[in-house]
């Protein structure tokens, strides 16, 4: 290559130079600055003019295609179900045994398969805890009823001050006959309805009894039972002329089992006596007459014992 000189005169205008701008001629280019004039080109074609949106429908977002889609359906309430929460505090708590807990529980298990929200467990929880506590309450009236075993029952008693002085068996009726063999019971839990003069209790009956436990009166014991007796009439006469005709009753007939009138002795008369429904259902009239030592238990018989 050959360097050129920089402090050399320009070439004469035209050589080594190339042409101008400007149409292009055979075998010479177009000279600069003879283009077209602006404004002279061929101009843009019109283009169509923009078309108006279609007018949107009912639900439909701006700038859905072709009114095609709407909005969709709200999103499902969350939370947890009301009814549901009750369900499981009513079904742990038995109110109205348990229904309330089914019942509430039930409810919100329909309302969250229609609205999704939370809690089913708890609906659920709520019917299987209500269903227990139902038949756990049905399980217990039937133990009570069968327990009372037809009115197998007799109510237990004591003897307050007596209602009239205390005079022979035979003024207020003759007794049936109280066994002086100091006790005559094998001993064991058995029916109310088996005491008879004789037999020895472990333990003092009190209230409604089903069951007495029965020993020999050698053995430790609470009270003897020292007479019986029958009740007249075919109608219950109440519970407050039953205590009273049973009392009375007892008290008659103590002095001839313990050799002293009643409101000298230091022992307590008590007495069981039939109940409404022993006595309609078990033909019940039969009152025992019991006596207990002042300071229980004891052992031996009272009978003759002047205490």
């Amino acid at each position: 290559m050959t360097s050129q000189d920089p402090y050399a005169s320009p070439p004469p205008e035209g050589q080594g130079q190339s042409q101008p701008y400007g149409p292009a001629q055979p075998g010479q280019s177009q000279p600069y600055g003879q283009s077209q004039p602006y404004g002279q080109s061929q101009p843009y074609g019109e283009s169509q003019p923009y078309g108006a949106p279609p007018p949107y429908g009912p639900g439909q977002p701006p700038g859905a295609p072709g009114g095609q889609y709407g909005y969709g359906p709200p999103p499902p309430a969350r939370g947890t179900n009301g009814f549901a929460i009750a369900g499981l505090v009513l079904g742990i708590l038995p109110v109205l045994f348990g229904i309330l807990g089914i019942v509430f529980g039930a409810v919100g298990l329909r309302q969250i398969k229609r609205t999704g929200q939370n809690g089913r467990g708890m609906a659920l929880a709520g019917v299987i805890l209500g269903s227990l506590w139902v038949v756990v309450f049905v399980v217990v009236l039937t133990i009570a009823a069968v327990s009372d075993n037809n009115g197998t029952t007799r109510h237990s008693s004591s003897a307050g001050t007596p209602l009239f002085p205390s005079t022979s068996p035979s003024s207020s009726g003759s007794p049936s006959g109280g066994s002086s063999s100091g006790g005559s019971s094998s001993g064991g839990s058995a029916s109310v309805l088996t005491v008879k003069p004789g037999d020895c209790l472990r333990a003092e009956p009190s209230g409604v009894v089903h069951d007495v436990d029965k020993v020999p009166c050698s053995q430790s014991h609470v009270a003897e039972a020292f007479d019986s007796f029958d009740l007249s009439g075919n109608t219950y006469p109440g519970d407050a002329a039953v205590t009273k005709l049973s009392e009375s009753g007892c008290v008659a007939r103590f002095t001839a089992f313990n050799g002293k009138a009643y409101n000298d002795s230091s022992l307590q008369v008590i007495f069981l006596h039939p109940t409404q429904r022993s006595w309609a259902n078990n033909d019940d009239r039969t009152v025992i007459c019991l006596a207990e030592a002042e300071h229980p238990p004891n052992s031996g018989t009272l009978r003759g014992s002047g205490h």
